[in-house]
């Protein structure tokens, strides 16, 4: 059902830009329905914001490990 996926998918990646599983899973869809440049463009932004993503996290795990350290000082 790859075919019928595809605006719901679209309408994720729309609604919230940066939600890097949606970008991945309307690439997969665009793929297995033979739009292989709109899904390479999707897994470009998967990508994009997946990277990001895990940036965000990896600062507020270095906030909290500075708050642990200094609540200890």
């Amino acid at each position: 059902m790859w075919k019928e996926s595809i605006p719901y998918l679209e309408r994720a990646v729309k609604l919230k830009t940066d939600f890097s599983e949606a970008h991945y899973h309307l690439a997969i869809a665009y793929w297995r329905t033979g739009r292989k440049q709109d899904g390479a463009t999707e897994m470009e932004f998967q990508k994009k914001f997946s990277k990001q993503q895990k940036e965000d996290l990896d600062q507020r795990l270095r906030q909290i490990e500075t708050f642990v350290v200094d609540v200890h000082n």
